[in-house]
């Protein structure tokens, strides 16, 4: 009888290679049609590879992603929004089946489309009426469980720069509107908005580039925390960029020469120091992404960018600044685009653990749209790791890859708490208590993850990789 071997992985300070470059291809490119906007990457179909929903030619189309350079040929999705150009478009699960919807609400006509995931890139259009005249210009769309009844809520801002809630029924529909009382959400923040738990008491906030709107839970935010920073804001992300374990706000913006300003926070929630990377001259950067391009567990940027030297010269391009851990980035890697860029998005979209670019580009002729696209580019870096052993009696785990249990050897008494992030740095599960030599992550979907382990005599840093 063959002995059986179990393979035995120890956890180490995993390192990025100093010398390791970060590569990306040449573009690839898909043409959609003559438009190309509201560009949303996420997986609809729950086969673990990345797919893009566009608005394109005034339809809805989804392109499923096979893990490869090029996806597969769009599926026109039923809506009933007129003005898809311009109009608002979220995704999450609003009738609480475990998949992915669309929500989608007409600019002109105060049409709020719903379409209903089937988990397999199935959908079913429902369409509900807004009731007042001031949701018909809606600029952003978040949908998220805001007055914590289990049923995910819709919360739109509008061009008159006010926010509008709409809370959800759980079955697909919601309920009338309300437009939100908050000085903060009422005082010009316009179309860019973040939504998630900024203080960590359990109910989602609404963060704009003039500051933060706390939730209390119920669907209303009481308070809010004023944020100066003195500038016109294109996009925005927020996350913690300096790792000191807050979350920090970089912010694209315009003027005579656009900059790139990342505004550090501190354990309050204000906004300490700032640095700022200006553009060339005439060059604006619009679109702003976060995600860990080199895997070395660091936070960075990338931006799309329009250039008009107003002498007949207009070029486009996608920056990428490599963040050192410490709140300041390298010098950009410069990545040509040829068309203007509309939105910008990261994801693993080859299922290679790397994270790639992808945006959807408009070209315009006198003001007219003529050809829209899908550009990729893909991560083509080496990612060595120089790895350093910590205490290898204490800890392993195994397998890895794996298909959902994962198993270490050590004292778990001596570990404090577990926490596992994904490749754009968000915290994707964290255990804090009842730790046994068995750990459970079938809920994972299959990608790379950070796994870090929080002990008595330090911290040990994993990347793991999940295969069903």
């Amino acid at each position: 009888m063959k002995k059986k071997h179990s393979l035995k992985l120890f956890f180490f300070f995993i390192v990025a290679n100093i010398n390791a470059q970060v590569t990306f291809s040449l573009p690839v490119k898909t043409i959609t049609g003559t438009t190309a906007r509201e560009l949303i990457v996420a997986d609809f179909n729950n086969d673990g590879k990345q797919d893009f929903i566009i608005c394109a030619d005034n339809t809805l189309k989804l392109y499923l992603g096979n893990g490869t350079y090029t996806p597969t040929t769009p599926i026109t999705l039923p809506t009933s929004a007129i003005y898809l150009a311009s109009s608002a478009l979220a995704i999450g699960d609003v009738n609480n089946d475990g998949n992915l919807d669309i929500i989608i609400h007409d600019r002109n006509f105060g049409v709020l489309d719903t379409l209903i995931g089937n988990g397999q890139a199935g959908f079913v259009l429902l369409t509900q009426s807004t009731l007042t005249s001031e949701f018909h210009s809606p600029s952003g769309i978040k949908c998220l469980d805001f007055n914590n009844d289990g049923n995910s809520d819709i919360l739109i801002s509008t061009q008159g720069s006010y926010f509008r809630i709409s809370f959800g029924i759980g079955d697909g529909t919601f309920q009338n509107s309300i437009n939100l009382v908050n000085p903060l959400l009422n005082s010009g923040t316009g179309a860019n908005f973040m939504v998630e738990d900024c203080n960590d008491d359990g109910n989602i906030d609404v963060v704009t580039v003039n500051g933060i709107a706390y939730g209390n839970g119920l669907g209303s935010f009481s308070n809010s925390l004023s944020i100066n920073t003195s500038t016109f804001s294109n996009d925005f992300v927020r996350d913690d960029f300096n790792n000191d374990g807050f979350k920090d706000l970089a912010i694209s913006s315009n003027g005579v020469t656009g900059n790139l300003t990342l505004y550090l926070s501190n354990y309050s929630g204000d906004l300490v120091s700032s640095t700022s990377i200006n553009y060339d001259v005439n060059t604006i950067p619009e679109g702003i992404a976060k995600g860990d391009f080199n895997n070395d567990g660091i936070l960075d940027i990338a931006t799309c960018n329009y250039t008009n030297d107003y002498n007949g010269t207009i070029n486009y391009s996608v920056s990428v600044y490599i963040g050192s851990g410490s709140g300041n980035f390298n010098n950009p890697i410069q990545l040509p685009l040829d068309a203007y860029p509309i939105n910008i998005a990261i994801s693993d979209l080859n299922s290679d653990g790397k994270l790639d670019i992808v945006v959807a580009t408009t070209t315009f002729q006198s003001a007219i749209p003529t050809v829209g696209k899908l550009v990729r580019f893909f991560n083509t870096s080496d990612l060595s790791y120089s790895q350093f052993s910590q205490n290898e009696n204490k800890f392993s785990i195994y397998p890895n890859p794996s298909s959902g249990i994962v198993q270490f050897t050590g004292d778990e008494s001596l570990v404090k708490q577990i926490k596992i992030y994904d490749n754009l740095g968000r915290l994707i599960k964290q255990i804090n208590e009842r730790i046994s030599k068995n750990i459970n992550l079938n809920d994972l979907i299959d990608g790379s993850y950070f796994v870090k382990i929080e002990t008595a005599s330090g911290t040990f840093n994993q990347k793991l990789i999940i295969k069903k």
